[in-house]
């Protein structure tokens, strides 16, 4: 069987390599924001390695990992609401800004590597309920 492709329309425009809109395509940054309810930790069991806040600790920090090498400008960060205490830039209480999103860095990942342990008992465990819409806001901003 033998293929001719000199007659038939190209379905890729090669012209579109040559556009100025098509590098800036490939140079946008990412920004990724994890938001995790902190409820989802009270289930935690000392004595279980694998737990919910490791889980998502070391997800978080796996992507760091990859992202430094592959995309260093892409921004990260880590969000947790229905906490105890708050911290962000809005005054919004039982939302907690563990990382703001910023440029990757290894300071970045190495700060999330000290915190991993000690996360749930610096910012506690509220039985509330603080809306998604805040926490996603705080995200936003």
């Amino acid at each position: 069987m033998e293929f001719n492709f000199e007659n038939e329309e190209d379905p890729l425009d090669l012209n579109m390599l040559n556009s100025p809109g098509f590098a800036d395509m490939f140079s946008k940054n990412d920004i990724i924001i994890f938001l995790v309810d902190a409820q989802s930790f009270t289930f935690v069991n000392p004595n279980i390695e694998e737990n919910n806040l490791t889980i998502v600790t070391n997800a978080y920090l796996s992507m760091l990992k990859s992202k430094i090498i592959s995309n260093p400008n892409n921004r990260f960060g880590l969000v947790l609401y229905n906490t105890q205490k708050q911290k962000n830039h809005f005054g919004l209480e039982h939302i907690w800004v563990a990382q703001a999103p910023d440029a990757l860095t290894p300071g970045q990942i190495k700060e999330a590597e000290e915190f991993k342990n000690s996360l749930l008992g610096e910012v506690g465990v509220w039985n509330g309920e603080v809306s998604l819409r805040d926490a996603l806001w705080v995200c936003h901003s």
